[in-house]
């Protein structure tokens, strides 16, 4: 048996002496204590040396790889020539299937094989003669090196692992603060509940509560240095009225060194942020341009190094970050995801859903290219993602507007767009287009019945004057004769002019004459047969009308009361005709010029009214041009389309809406798809109202959308449907209190009183306990306004009977036992307010609404009765001080 040994030097290759040493190789280390007692075990059959560094450094490559390099190959067919039975023992099973595929000779790697590498190792000097010590280890040391040099494949001002590094510390460290501000919100909220909602930046909650402490130093601390006014202000009022519990000095102690923590957690954030941020700048100028700092190293960190992101194709970078889901859609036979990482690209996120998947391909395929040249370029700028980042956007608004804002270009590329714009085409109708009888040949009409029959008589006095010229065609041939024949049958043929040149012209103007005799005496005679026929009141066939070239037309029974009509407009058009050529006086001029010039200032002065309502589709136009992100005036637009009957235009005027719109007018784009959805409840199907909806939810926040969509259920009496959806949203978003509100609102008024308290059980159990207040107050109301008062009296009596320093649920409770007529009960519950042991200034403020409820409903006594108690009330905590 041969055994392969690779060293810094070269290969080697041994002959096992006795196999049987190989079965039992736990001792086996004794037979190598010396160098001549190991080369009784093994002996060297071929020894072949690198011939550089080089060379080493290639054999090392191809044998981490698994490989067989041209050296080993060498060395493998000089040895196996004659000894073909021969097994050989390797020390990586990999290479050995590599041996066996290529050269095919049977190669053993197991323990035993490692451990008799290993003896071979400690005695590699005196096995393989010439081979110095200080050498070898020269040898190794080089390699080392190169290797190690070899597998970081970037070069020294490169260091792309700095930026793997910095983007995975900086997500721990993103995780590890919201760990930490979520335990400091929720340990001070122990203390003070009530700052939580009112401030909602982390930043701004952590100093308040360093600079604060307990809220009882709340009124005497400055906020001024991160806090605006109205907040300092909110935070200073709520503090006085706080629920919470006290705490002590070592709670307090503690939660300042959580603070503390959190801020220089975040100060640390910031400069490794900047780090990362001039680190990808310099690395990957141009992938940093078209995805951002955060998203390219991301895309770095996923594929191990820049060089590897280089490789990959743009399909791979457009789903890096997907594979998950890659798999699941491939297994489940399902559509494939169309983004990853580059979901959070800004091109990416800003752009509309539906046009999600095609940025995400156009930017996956300009960051393939940035990549490379990043990181195979030898002069790397930023000229090529710049230039990338500028078409990229120029699409995206192409894609949202429907518009191309390039200097040049055709028309056509906005024709696909054109449905969406709404255009005022005034159309008027053409009379003579009525005629359903079919032509012979192709002919245009005119407005009038008269001008027809000039226009055409015109027409035949140009064929008959190229009479002498030869016709082109048959079709002339046969038109010419038919005229030719039709004019014999009225009056003889002109004779044929076979004179000079000098008399030919007097000759066509005697023609010419003729001719048009001839045609005033076919147009009178057809007339008269027409007003016989009418006279004679003939039914048997309809009146037809010949011009005298052999055309006739038929005339519909519903034009002849529209004949009348018409001469009558024709001769009143004739007579404006008339007065307007008439030449008109200076006076006259000068007046239609002084009324064309008002008329025109009255324009003027109604475009410049900004009060001026929108009377016609193009005022909305131009309202639109000046106000193209406001909701209220693409709904204005909508109503006047929907005050015509028109729905279709005003669907699409709503679609063309969400065109327009800026996505980041979040609020503005979710009324336009209300109105959507009230259009389509109103006016369109099951399937239609559906669709929409499902369209509504992918591209809004799904909490608004479901209260939209039940709210247009609600007006339009559709209680089961709007159910469905409070049910579908008490379900997903059950820790939401606005939503319990909601639908305790719709069941209440519409008087499923049973249905509206079922919710609110289930309310208390899936709300968190800080809600538990707000939703029983709201709910006492409700059952005041719609239910049974008295279940709603009890409701506030133990809310007050648990928080009895809550003031305004004190007044609540007043305003609706006075609203609900219970005077008495009101005037006892502000009685036992002011029994309660509070502070001056809040006691003031019951005392004052004491005294204007008795100043209302009460007599002058009771009235003098609480000035009486406040006199008191004052006295006694004048005597305290």
């Amino acid at each position: 048996m041969l055994v392969l040994f690779e060293t810094a030097a070269g290969f080697a290759v041994f002959k096992l002496l006795d196999e049987k040493k190989l079965k039992e190789v736990d001792n086996l280390f004794e037979d190598f204590e010396t160098p001549e007692a190991a080369s009784k075990v093994v002996q060297l059959q071929n020894f072949k040396k690198f011939e550089d560094s080089a060379e080493a450094l290639q054999a090392g490559v191809a044998l981490n790889e698994g490989k067989i390099c041209k050296p080993l190959k060498k060395l493998l067919k000089k040895v196996f020539t004659d000894e073909v039975q021969e097994q050989l023992m390797v020390w990586d099973a990999k290479l050995g299937n590599t041996i066996k595929e290529k050269l095919g000779v049977q190669c053993i790697s197991n323990n035993n094989v490692n451990e008799l590498m290993r003896c071979i190792k400690s005695q590699v000097e005196g096995l393989i003669p010439g081979l110095q010590e200080k050498e070898l280890s020269a040898m190794s040391l080089g390699l080392g090196h190169n290797l190690a040099r070899y597998k970081l494949k970037f070069s020294p001002d490169k260091v792309d692992t700095m930026i793997v590094q910095a983007i995975c510390l900086l997500d721990d460290i993103d995780k590890e603060l919201n760990n930490y501000v979520m335990r400091a919100r929720e340990w001070y909220g122990w203390h003070f509940p009530e700052l939580g909602k009112i401030l909602t930046d982390n930043q701004a909650y952590i100093r308040t509560v360093m600079a604060m402490g307990t809220r009882e130093k709340a009124v005497a601390t400055d906020f001024s240095d991160f806090l605006s006014e109205d907040l300092e202000e909110k935070v200073k009022e709520a503090a006085e009225v706080s629920m919470g519990t006290e705490v002590a000095d070592d709670d307090m102690l503690n939660i300042n060194s959580l603070c503390e923590q959190i801020l220089e957690l975040t100060e640390y954030r910031a400069q490794l942020f900047e780090y990362l941020k001039n680190r990808m700048a310099a690395i990957a100028p141009n992938l940093t341009i078209l995805v951002g700092e955060l998203v390219g190293a991301r895309l770095i960190s996923h594929a191990g190094s820049l060089i590897n992101l280089a490789k990959h194709p743009a399909s791979t970078i457009q789903i890096l970050g997907a594979e998950k889901a890659l798999f699941r859609a491939l297994k489940t036979r399902n559509s494939t995801p169309k983004y990853g990482l580059l979901y959070h690209a800004q091109l990416v996120s800003q752009i509309s859903a539906k046009n999600k998947g095609k940025m995400s391909r156009m930017l996956a395929a300009k960051a393939a290219l940035a990549c490379r040249y990043d990181a195979l370029g030898e002069e790397t700028t930023t000229e090529m993602g710049i230039e990338n980042h500028s078409k990229l956007s120029s699409r995206m608004s192409m894609l949202e507007t429907g518009y191309s804002r390039k200097l040049s270009g055709k028309a056509k590329s906005q024709s696909a767009f054109a449905s969406y714009h709404g255009t005022s085409d005034v159309r008027q109708y053409h009379i003579a287009a009525d005629t359903t009888m079919e032509s012979s040949t192709k002919r245009k009409f005119d407005d009038s019945y008269g001008e027809q029959k000039a226009k055409r008589i015109k027409v035949e006095e140009v064929e008959e004057a190229a009479a002498p010229e030869e016709p082109k065609s048959e079709k002339k041939k046969k038109k010419k004769k038919h005229q030719e024949e039709a004019a014999a049958e009225e009056e003889p043929v002109a004779e044929e002019v076979t004179e000079p040149v000098a008399e030919e012209v007097t000759e066509k103007k005697k023609k010419k004459k003729d001719k048009k005799g001839r045609e005033k005496n076919v147009v009178d005679e057809e007339v008269k047969d027409v007003n016989l026929e009418s006279d004679a009141g003939l039914t048997s066939k309809k009146p037809c009308l010949s011009v005298g070239t052999g055309f006739v037309w038929d005339v519909p029974d519903s034009l002849a009361d529209r004949g009348q009509s018409s001469e009558s407009e024709e001769e009143e058009e004739d007579e404006a005709k008339k007065k307007k050529t008439k030449k008109m006086t200076k006076a006259e001029r000068e007046a239609m010029a002084k009324q064309e010039e008002q008329r025109l200032h009255e324009l003027e002065r109604a475009r410049l009214d900004k009060d001026r309502l929108p009377q016609t589709a193009m005022d909305y136009e131009e309202l639109l041009q000046t106000s193209p992100n406001s909701s209220a005036v693409w709904i204005q637009f909508i109503s006047y389309h929907l005050e015509s009957a028109e729905v279709e235009k005003a669907k699409a005027v709503a679609r063309r809406a969400l065109q327009v719109i800026n996505m980041r007018e979040e609020q503005e784009r979710l009324n336009i798809w209300t109105v959507i959805l009230r259009l389509e409840v109103l006016y369109g199907t099951a399937e239609s109202v559906q669709a929409s909806y499902r369209e509504a939810l992918a591209t809004n926040d799904e909490q608004q959308v479901h209260l939209a969509m039940a709210m247009v259920y609600a007006e339009n009496d559709k209680i089961k449907d709007a159910s469905n959806i409070y049910y579908i949203m008490t379900k997903k978003f059950g820790q939401v209190l606005d939503v319990w509100v909601k639908a305790g609102i719709f069941f209440f008024r519409n008087k499923k009183f049973d249905e509206a308290r079922k919710y609110m059980d289930r309310a208390l159990i899936a709300l968190d306990k800080k809600h538990h207040v707000e939703l029983i107050n709201r709910f006492g109301q409700l059952e005041f306004r719609f239910g049974e008062a008295e279940r709603g009296r009890t409701m506030f009596e133990s809310l007050l009977s648990n928080y009895p320093k809550r003031i305004d649920i004190w007044s609540v409770y007043v305003d609706l036992l006075t609203k609900n007529g219970d005077i008495e009960g009101a005037r006892t519950v502000l009685e036992r307010m002011t029994g309660l042991k509070l502070k001056i200034r809040k006691m003031r403020g019951i005392f004052k609404k004491f005294l204007d409820f008795e100043k209302t409903h009460g007599t002058p006594q009771r009235v003098q009765a609480v000035k009486k108690q406040v006199e008191d009330f004052v006295a006694a905590a004048i005597s305290k001080e």
